[in-house]
């Protein structure tokens, strides 16, 4: 599955996404179960009482190979979910989507998105 979606995160595209930081590992605050959390890089949203102000910046953050996070994820234990927080994980949709079907096909977790469109 592939998207013609282009993101307005600079570098961002299917093989990269901008985090605003490291992957959160046992996170039991981010969905129901063991989980793993990716927090996105560049918001345009702009919620009134927004808790993660700084990831607003789309230019901010570190542009990740969507490899290496496979990587890193195959290699947690005890996990049973990955969530993607932000900044708005959908504007690097296409990233999200090759993150998602990894941790859902090949690590059997669910998986969930918080956005400012939920």
């Amino acid at each position: 599955m592939t998207t013609d979606f282009k993101s307005p995160v600079p570098g961002s595209d299917s093989q990269h996404i901008r985090l605003s930081g490291p992957i959160e590992h046992d996170s039991i605050v981010n969905g129901y179960g063991l989980r793993a959390v990716i927090w996105t890089q560049g918001c345009f949203i702009h919620c009134k009482g927004c808790q993660n102000q700084e990831t607003w910046d789309p230019e901010g953050g570190v542009l990740v190979d969507v490899e290496d996070i496979k990587e890193e994820l195959r290699q947690l234990k005890g996990q049973t979910g990955l969530t993607f927080c932000g900044g708005e994980p959908s504007i690097q949709a296409a990233a999200c989507i090759e993150i998602a079907k990894f941790a859902k096909e090949e690590l059997g977790w669910n998986v969930w998105s918080f956005s400012g469109y939920t």
